[in-house]
């Protein structure tokens, strides 16, 4: 299944956005998930009206378990330089092979999602967010 994540920001410090929307509540049976993410948009905004060039980006979530692989509970990483469109500057991101993570928690409601940079930025916002997540069951053959 597919499910849509959009809304917007809030600055936890220089290096790390919260993502604040309204998470739907899709709570997971005995089987075991899986989630990838398929896409994400951000639309940024600086406080002083310049235009942000480029950032490495990671995706972290508490939806997939802290280990010793993967001790960022990252689910998404990449770098791409901002574009800029009319009013808008931008960054879409769609992996080229889909990563798939086993789900920890029993419900989607209760996640956090957090954008993190790998340069400190005090001047950067996030002001729009969309994420497209594919979660499917986890079947081991």
């Amino acid at each position: 299944m597919l499910v849509t994540l959009k809304g917007s920001t809030e600055k936890i410090d220089d290096w790390s956005h919260k993502l604040i929307c309204n998470i739907p509540a899709l709570y997971f049976d005995e089987y075991e998930y899986t989630v990838a993410v398929r896409s994400i948009f951000l639309d940024f905004f600086n406080d002083d009206n310049t235009r942000p060039e480029d950032n490495f980006i990671i995706l972290k979530t508490d939806l997939v378990d802290k280990s010793v692989i993967n001790p960022d509970q990252s689910i998404a990483s990449f770098y791409k330089k901002i574009l800029n469109r009319s009013d808008y500057n931008y960054i879409f991101y769609e992996p080229a092979i889909l990563q798939k993570y086993k789900i920890q928690l029993p419900s989607l409601a209760s996640t956090q999602f957090i954008f993190s940079t790998l340069r400190a930025d005090q001047l950067i916002n996030i002001t729009y967010t969309e994420i497209i997540l594919e979660i499917t069951r986890y079947a081991r053959i």
